[in-house]
């Protein structure tokens, strides 16, 4: 599963990363890297909730 994740600087410096795929995963972080660990666990997440088998979810993104 290929996913898209967006990204946008806040006006104090923080990063916004979005993945339009996973409605709901949006996460900020201090750095570039540091928003898209945490968009990547959030989409993770919602992935394996709404999955009946999460086993194509499982190497979601993995660096």
């Amino acid at each position: 599963m290929t996913i898209t994740i967006r990204y946008q600087r806040d006006a104090d410096g923080r990063w916004i990363a979005d993945i339009p795929e996973f409605p709901g995963a949006i996460a900020c972080g201090a750095t570039k890297a540091h928003a898209k660990a945490a968009v990547t666990a959030v989409a993770r997440e919602i992935a394996l909730a709404e999955s009946t088998d999460p086993e194509p979810y499982a190497d979601l993104v993995t660096t």
